[in-house]
């Protein structure tokens, strides 16, 4: 099999829209380089807020005063709706692109299905098979649930998470 003909998704038009797609996401919520040029955050420092001092107040409507005195954080709904928009449109582009039905998809399954069988796969998933000590389906299940469940318990340990 040729390097080339595993390089499906790169070459994919769709592929390069849920990039940018996923670039979008990214900026609304960090801020940073879009296919558009930079942006800032929807939900930024400058949304958070304590209540505005008397002086302020003076120069206000009724609304931005309302506003202006709860304190935390103050989330615009154009800029949630953006975001949500976004994601939406990832999710839906996401779901296209993993259909079997999809060309690139269709041909993901067939070079994966080629490549699975051939000697050199089959000899390095026994080799693993091996160091797992797994011949068969319920030892497979048994060590799967295993190491899932030692790396939950590493996950919840962990101060990061």
């Amino acid at each position: 099999m040729k390097e080339d003909q595993l390089r499906v998704l790169p070459k994919d038009p769709l592929a390069k829209k849920i990039i940018a797609e996923a670039m979008d996401v990214y900026a609304d919520v960090f801020g940073g380089h879009t296919q558009s040029g930079y942006t800032r955050s929807k939900f930024g420092n400058d949304d958070l807020r304590s209540e505005p001092k008397s002086e302020e107040r003076k120069n206000m409507s009724r609304y931005e005063e309302e506003k202006a005195r709860m304190e935390g954080a103050h989330l615009e709904n154009d800029a949630i709706k953006d975001v949500f928009e976004d994601l939406e449109d990832l999710n839906d582009d996401i779901d296209h692109i993993l259909d079997p039905k999809y060309p690139a998809a269709a041909r993901g399954i067939k070079l994966d299905a080629a490549l699975r069988w051939t000697p050199d796969v089959q000899k390095v998933l026994g080799m693993v098979a091996d160091n797992f000590n797994i011949h068969n389906e319920k030892e497979f299940n048994t060590r799967a649930n295993t190491i899932l469940r030692n790396l939950n318990d590493k996950l919840e340990a962990c101060p990061r998470f």
